[in-house]
């Protein structure tokens, strides 16, 4: 797929470029099938945004992806979607349905939850709220270090996510998700869910 993208959307390396260096990032422009990636350091985490796959029905399906590895130290894990765009997806997560306790979001999203005492702390945040109102389309969730990542992650270490589908060539949009993507993680670490400490993974 990365030999692909790269025949058919030279420009989008220009716009990944200049994202990286707006971020202060590092941009790796890979060659062959390799996929490109932007690797930001926030604090003590290291945010990396590719474009990833998934089979779909008549064909693959590319997603646009933001994550990090973090210390998760109470165990809270989310999963936040539209019906409509990632209900297969979501569907894998076993957690049990829950409202955050906030109209403008409980209307946009259905909200999957281990814990709904943190997930109300963590959309006590009208910031948190505004930008996430402002992308309905994103697919936000925590992959535990328990599932498929076990081998690779430490213990006690998850990693946040947010996608959506679609390869984005807007690069104000990808800022904005950025900023909502951080946002996530300084609030994790504002309601004790998070350690804002290096969680020794590499992506």
């Amino acid at each position: 797929m990365g030999m692909m993208r790269k025949m058919f959307h030279p420009h989008e390396d220009e716009i990944w470029a200049q994202l990286s260096r707006e971020l202060e990032g590092e941009f790796e422009n890979h060659k062959g099938w390799s996929q490109d990636r932007i690797r930001v350091k926030d604090g003590e985490w290291t945010v990396t945004l590719d474009v990833h796959s998934e089979p779909g029905y008549r064909a693959e399906i590319l997603y646009t992806r933001y994550r990090a590895p973090y210390v998760n130290t109470d165990g809270f894990r989310f999963n936040i979607y539209q019906e409509t765009v990632f209900s297969e997806i979501a569907a894998r997560f076993s957690h049990e349905r829950a409202e955050a306790g906030h109209e403008d979001i409980d209307k946009l999203f259905t909200i999957k939850t281990n814990n709904t005492d943190q997930l109300k702390l963590l959309f006590d945040s009208s910031r948190l709220r505004a930008l996430l109102a402002g992308e309905p389309s994103v697919h936000l969730f925590v992959r535990e270090s328990d599932g498929v990542f076990a081998e690779e992650f430490p213990q006690g270490v998850d990693e946040l996510v947010l996608e959506v589908e679609g390869e984005i060539g807007d690069i104000d949009r990808l800022k904005g998700l950025y900023v909502l993507f951080a946002t996530v993680l300084q609030r994790l670490c504002a309601i004790g869910s998070a350690y804002e400490g290096d969680p020794h993974v590499e992506l």
